[in-house]
C-alpha cells in the first residue's frame, strides 16, 4: 500500500499545481517538501485548488465510461475496446479499472495534501496579513476541496460498494484516506461510513462556501454542494417497496434549498438545444467541467440503444439532442459532442427529478407530479395525469432515463431502487438482465490495489 499511495502521491504533484510546473520530493532548507513549500502562500495554495479539477476531468473519463457502460442507454460491438465492462466481466486486472481508482485516489490525496497545507497556513503571519476578501476566497478554496472530495468518495462508492439499500452497515464501500501519511494504511470502511463521510465533507463545504467569490460554474459552489446532497441522499433513500422517508426528507430540504435560491434556471424552447454547448455560463448547469483539454478527448460519442431512442415520443423536444452519424448511419448522442463540450457534474433539471421521487416515496404523490412535470412538459410534452401510483413510479424513472441519458446516471439508478438492469443483448437479442442482488453490480477492486494492500478485501 506505501508503494500506491506514493504512487498517488506522485499524480497528485503532478497535476495539481495547475499544469504549470513540475514538484519533486527533495526538501529545502527548512525539512519542507516543494510542494509544502507551495502550500505555504496563498497564490500557492490557490493554485493547487485550481489544479485539483485538473485531477477531476483526469477522472471524469473512466467515470463515466463504467456508467454508461453498465447501464441501458448505449449499444458497443463485441469488438470495442469497452466490450468486457459493457458485458460484466469481472476483472480486477482491467487497466482502466486500475486507472481510475488511482486518479480517483489521487484526486483525494491531493485534496488532503491542500487540506493540511491550509491549516499550516492559517496559523502563519501571511494569514494574519490577508484582506477580507482574501480571507473569504481562501475559505471558499477550502469549501471547494471538502467538495471535490467529498464527490469522489461518493463515486467511487458507487462504483465498488453495493446499493446502500443492501445492508450499508456491514457491506464494504472503499478506503477512506483524509491525510498524506504514507504509513497509515486504510482498509475498507462500510458503505455507511463512506456515505457520511460524504455528507461530513458536503456539510462543511455547504458551510465555507457562502460568500460569492465571483467562480463561475465550472468550480465548485455552495449551490453544487446542495445538489449533490440531494442526490446522496437520493441514493441512501431505499427501495419504492421500503423508501426511507428520512433521507427523502433530506432529499427534498437540499433540492428546495437549490430551486429557491433562484441562481439556476431551466432552459426552454429553442434555448434548451444549447445546452450542451461550450459555454460555461449557461443557467441550468450547476457545476460541469470540460471533457477535451489539449487534444484529449475524455468522453466518446456513444451509439444510442435502440431501447432508448424508442422510449422518446415522436414530439419529444429531447430528441434534438440525437443525430445520425456518417457513414455508417450510427446513431449516436450529441451530449458530449465538440470541443469542449461540458461534462455535466449537476444541472437544475435532476434537482427537481430527486424531488420528484423524493416527494413520491413520502406519499406526496400529487406534489411529485407537479415536479416530474416541470421536466416533462419543458421537454415540449403535455403534462402527465396521476393514473396510479405503479404508473407515476415508472414515469418518474422513465423521465430520468430520458432526461438525464449519457450523464452519468445510468449504471446507477436501476440498482440503488432494487430494480434490475435490462438490456437486449449484442447480437443475439435476447433479454440481458443483472439483478441489483448480482455480484456484478460493483466493480472488482483493482488487483493492484490487492497486491500493496493487505487490509483490502475484495468484492464477492
Amino acid at each position: 500500500m506505501k508503494r500506491a499511495i506514493h504512487y498517488y502521491l506522485f499524480l497528485t504533484m503532478l497535476f495539481s499545481c495547475g499544469c504549470r510546473r513540475s514538484l519533486d520530493f527533495t526538501a529545502n532548507s527548512n525539512g519542507w517538501s516543494e510542494r509544502e513549500v507551495q502550500l505555504s502562500s496563498f497564490e500557492g495554495i490557490m493554485e493547487a485548488v485550481n489544479g485539483n479539477y485538473i485531477l477531476l476531468r483526469k477522472s471524469n473519463g473512466n467515470f463515466h465510461t463504467f456508467s454508461e457502460l453498465r447501464g441501458n442507454t448505449i449499444t458497443i460491438s463485441p469488438n470495442a475496446l469497452g466490450y468486457s465492462i459493457f458485458n460484466y466481466v469481472q476483472d480486477p486486472g482491467h487497466p482502466s479499472i486500475e486507472e481510475y481508482w488511482i486518479d480517483a485516489y489521487a484526486l483525494v490525496i491531493a485534496c488532503n495534501e491542500v487540506l493540511e497545507g491550509m491549516a499550516r497556513f492559517e496559523k502563519s503571519q501571511q494569514f494574519v496579513n490577508l484582506s477580507p476578501a482574501g480571507r473569504a476566497s481562501l475559505l471558499h478554496a477550502k469549501g471547494e476541496t471538502l467538495f471535490l472530495r467529498g464527490y469522489t468518495y461518493f463515486n467511487l462508492v458507487r462504483l465498488f460498494g453495493r446499493p446502500y439499500y443492501q445492508r450499508p452497515q456491514v457491506n464494504p464501500g472503499v478506503m477512506i484516506k483524509n491525510n498524506t501519511d504514507i504509513n497509515f494504511i486504510p482498509g475498507r470502511s462500510t458503505v455507511k461510513e463512506v456515505y457520511a463521510q460524504v455528507i461530513e465533507d458536503l456539510m462543511s463545504a455547504d458551510s465555507a462556501m457562502t460568500a460569492d467569490v465571483g467562480r463561475t460554474n465550472v468550480y465548485a459552489s455552495r449551490t453544487a454542494a446542495w445538489a449533490l446532497l440531494s442526490r446522496v441522499y437520493l441514493y441512501m433513500g431505499g427501495t419504492f417497496d421500503a423508501a426511507d422517508k428520512n433521507a427523502s426528507q433530506q432529499v427534498l430540504l437540499y433540492a428546495d434549498k437549490v430551486i429557491r435560491e433562484g441562481k439556476f434556471r431551466l432552459l426552454e424552447g429553442n434555448a434548451y438545444d444549447t445546452l450542451y454547448n461550450n459555454e460555461y455560463g449557461n443557467p441550468e448547469i450547476i457545476f460541469a467541467s470540460t471533457n477535451k483539454e489539449q487534444g484529449i478527448d475524455y468522453m466518446p460519442v456513444w451509439e444510442v440503444a435502440g431501447s432508448l431512442w424508442q422510449a422518446f415520443t415522436p414530439d419529444d423536444h429531447r430528441r434534438v439532442f440525437f443525430e445520425q452519424q456518417l457513414p455508417d448511419q450510427r446513431l449516436v448522442t450529441k451530449k458530449n459532442e465538440g470541443i469542449g463540450a461540458p461534462f455535466i457534474h449537476l444541472r437544475l433539471a435532476e434537482v427537481y427529478l430527486n424531488k420528484a421521487e423524493a416527494l413520491f416515496k413520502m406519499d406526496s404523490i400529487m406534489q411529485a407530479l407537479d415536479a416530474l412535470n416541470v421536466i416533462h412538459t419543458r421537454a415540449g410534452l403535455p403534462a402527465l395525469l396521476y393514473s396510479g401510483r405503479n404508473q407515476l413510479q415508472q414515469d418518474i424513472m422513465l423521465e430520468r432515463r430520458l432526461e438525464l441519458c449519457f450523464e452519468s446516471h445510468s449504471g446507477f439508478d436501476d440498482y440503488r431502487i432494487g430494480l434490475p438492469m435490462i438490456r437486449p443483448a449484442v447480437g443475439t437479442g435476447a433479454i440481458f438482465e443483472v439483478f441489483p442482488t448480482d455480484k456484478r453490480v460493483v466493480l472488482p477492486i483493482p488487483q493492484r490495489e490487492m497486491d500493496a494492500n493487505p487490509r483490502m478485501v475484495q468484492n464477492e
